[in-house]
């Protein structure tokens, strides 16, 4: 709410001081053709939807992003302020999944047992194979906006 009192309170100063007398005299600008040419500007500016539909969805989303950023920008604040541990405060990064144990490879003695090498290639102390991961398929690029 203060940023938008500021806003508007630097826009009424702004629009109330007189304009600077370096480069000429300043443009004549009625009030009927600022507000006319407002009107076009807001009529473009809400059919950009119409037009490109992806940029409006990429937009929204990134908004999104923003907003949760904020907010959690805002919650480790409040916690600075307020003297908490902002360890403590929970910024949705991690899943559960996440927050487990790690998973561990089983020792020669397991691999031996599923065949993938034989009992003497396990108590030889040898480095055992390493599997190559399957390929994992990456989205599409996003078109770039212009």
């Amino acid at each position: 709410m203060f940023v938008f009192r500021s806003i508007f309170w630097l826009t009424a100063l702004v629009l109330i001081l007189p304009p600077s007398s370096e480069g000429g005299p300043p443009p004549r600008v009625s009030l009927m053709e600022s507000a006319a040419a407002f009107r076009v500007l807001a009529h473009d500016v809400t059919s950009v939807c119409d037009r490109h539909p992806h940029a409006c969805e990429t937009s929204r989303d990134t908004l999104t992003l923003l907003g949760k950023k904020f907010a959690t920008g805002r919650d480790l604040a409040a916690a600075a302020f307020a003297g908490t541990d902002p360890e403590q405060i929970d910024t949705g990064t991690l899943s559960e999944a996440d927050l487990a144990v790690p998973w561990t490879t089983p020792g020669p003695e397991a691999a031996a047992q599923s065949g993938d090498i034989g009992p003497q290639e396990a108590s030889a102390g040898r480095p055992l194979p390493v599997s190559t991961p399957s390929p994992t398929e990456l989205p599409a690029p996003r078109p770039q906006l212009l």
